[in-house]
């Protein structure tokens, strides 16, 4: 195989596998979202490039290591790049990211996780048990990530709701009240 063929299919690879983990993100939450699968899969695509880039770029510096120090850093290097292309995605959609539905966070995140080290050792090993061993240990790791990243999340941002409240104006000459305000409600300071 052509060096051009192996770059095409890594990368098919890494944008296969980051539209697959999103796929399973809105399915765990009832299929939400589904509509939003479309564009989460255009943005997987400069995603897999890059994921590609960096985990090429990192098997270079880290092929005369020991597995047992790279594949750990795989991961966390991984976790990093699904960061980075979660903000670059942010950044391009400006306020319209907080409309997406897919959770991009945790699946570019997962999948960064995952194909970081599984890249490394099909690189340094070919297509053998041992790699296939490892590949299946990094996505059972990435899965554990998957779930558990949602309740850390939630601590991390103080479990954030958006409640949207519609309130009524009546113009007249007296000063501007609140009756029956709900409980929530801290907007302002009340004597």
């Amino acid at each position: 195989m052509n060096t051009v063929s192996r770059r095409f299919l890594t990368c098919f690879a890494a944008f296969l596998l980051s539209f697959v983990v999103g796929v399973i993100g809105v399915a765990q939450n009832e299929w939400f979202g589904s509509g939003d699968l479309s564009p989460y899969a255009f943005y997987c695509i400069p995603f897999a490039v890059f994921l590609w880039g960096a985990s090429s770029l990192f098997y270079r510096i880290v092929r005369a290591w020991p597995s047992w120090l790279v594949i750990p850093t795989a991961f966390i290097l991984g976790a990093i790049a699904g960061f980075i292309g979660t903000y670059s995605v942010a950044i391009f959609l400006g306020p319209w990211f907080g409309a997406m539905s897919v959770p991009v966070l945790k699946s570019l995140c997962v999948s960064g996780s995952i194909f970081v080290p599984a890249l490394y050792l099909f690189r340094k090993s070919g297509l053998n048990k041992l790699s296939l061993v490892g590949v299946a240990a990094c996505s059972g790791f990435g899965v554990a990530l998957f779930f558990g990243i949602s309740p850390l999340w939630s601590l991390g941002t103080g479990n954030q709701h958006l409640t949207t409240a519609f309130f009524r104006h009546i113009p007249g000459e007296q000063e501007l009240s609140i009756t029956r305000e709900p409980d929530w409600f801290t907007f302002g300071s009340h004597p």
